[in-house]
């Protein structure tokens, strides 16, 4: 039985290896810095950039509503798959 195991054990790691990362990886990448304004899109409150007409999510929506209309800089990590910003730090720019 125990040689079942190590085949299967083997199996699920080369299918696991030969899958594509999951964005899991790409949530813990480093912060990285957006600027623009955070305005209201329907019920939520989203960073615009006004050059690049680009809106993203912000998991914060407490601390981006204190921000409402003004240009910041918002530090975080990008998740692509939602476009949500994982907010780390918002400040006046």
């Amino acid at each position: 039985m125990q040689g079942q195991e190590a085949v299967r054990d083997r199996q699920a790691a080369q299918q696991q290896a030969a899958q594509p990362p999951s964005h899991s990886a790409d949530v813990s990448a480093a912060p990285k810095t957006f600027t623009g304004v955070i305005t209201k899109s329907g019920d939520k409150i989203v960073l615009t950039d006004p050059l690049t007409k680009t809106s993203y999510q912000l998991d914060d929506q407490r601390r981006a509503q204190e921000m409402l209309n003004k240009n910041v800089k918002v530090t975080g990590v990008l998740d692509p798959s939602t476009g949500t910003i994982r907010v780390s730090a918002i400040e006046p720019q």
